[in-house]
This record gives C-alpha cells, sequence and structure tokens, in this order.
C-alpha cells in the first residue's frame, strides 16, 4: 500500500507541534504570581549536580531573594535583591550586597524560568545562552560563609 504524498508534511507538521526548543519555559509551568510563590525556598547554587553547594539561593518570600557563597575567585559573598516576576521572566534588583565588584547595589538583571519542580530550577540569564540549574534544598542546610570583617579606613 502506497501513503498518500502528503503524508511526509502531515508527519513533519504533527512532530514541529510537539515539540519545543529545549530552552523554551516547560509547558505547564507557572508564571507571574504563582511562579513566585513556587521559587520560595532554599536552592543550592552546584557545580557537581548538587552534591556539593558553592552559594545558595534563598528566596525568602515570593518578593526577596538572600543569595550567598563564595566567588569563583574564592571570596565570600551575600547580598539581597527585590524580585519581580511577569510570566516565566524573573526579575532582581539587588538591595544590598558585600560585593562591589559585579553586585553593586542597584544593577537590575533579569532570567527566564525554564523548569521548575521539587528538585530543580532551571534557567537562563537575560542575554546569554547558557541554562544554569539550582537545586532545591532544606533551609536549614543552607551555610552562608562568614564575611571578611571591615577594614577600618587608613586614616590620612
Amino acid at each position: 500500500m502506497t501513503r498518500p504524498l502528503l503524508y511526509p508534511c502531515l508527519v513533519m507538521l504533527v512532530l514541529s507541534a510537539c515539540s519545543r526548543p529545549a530552552d523554551a519555559p516547560d509547558p505547564g509551568l507557572p508564571t507571574d504570581a504563582a511562579l513566585a510563590e513556587a521559587l520560595v525556598g532554599a536552592w543550592c547554587v552546584s557545580d557537581d549536580g548538587g552534591k556539593t553547594c558553592i552559594a545558595y539561593d534563598v528566596y525568602e518570600s515570593p518578593t526577596s531573594v538572600l543569595a550567598c557563597g563564595a566567588s569563583p575567585a574564592g571570596d565570600a559573598f551575600r547580598l539581597r535583591a527585590r524580585v519581580t516576576v511577569d510570566g516565566h521572566r524573573t526579575c532582581f534588583e539587588i538591595t544590598e550586597s558585600s560585593e562591589t565588584r559585579f553586585s553593586t547595589v542597584g544593577h537590575r538583571f533579569c532570567s527566564t524560568v525554564l523548569a521548575l519542580d521539587g528538585r530543580q530550577h532551571r534557567y537562563r540569564f537575560d542575554g546569554g545562552d547558557k541554562v544554569d540549574t539550582t537545586y532545591r534544598v532544606a533551609a536549614d542546610s543552607v551555610r552562608c560563609p562568614a564575611l571578611p570583617a571591615a577594614r577600618p579606613a587608613s586614616a590620612t
């Protein structure tokens, strides 16, 4: 039996309708206030799939996040940011920061949430191609490193 001439076109149409780019938000991902609520809790920033944490993002509420950990250079940092969510897009405005080279107070940046479940949070920062993943952890497992003591201003 021969297939109709349009069969290959029909198959391609069905496949394209059922597929989505790997970096597109998951279908069924909450949006807006529901997404902001779903982010609340502690997340581990990890280079090894969540086995060890180099930093933490702690969404204290749907509108506030505390981030702490060690920079790639090993310097301890702590910052707070105001969070807004619009659709699948989360935006942050730093309100407090111990790190003044890259995370200054007032700095704003955004990311698109691609997936979120009870274990993982996948997202991509605006202007970037890399997809990052953080891993949900219990709030009592968060260990923010101690910040170095402030040095007194030198007398001139």
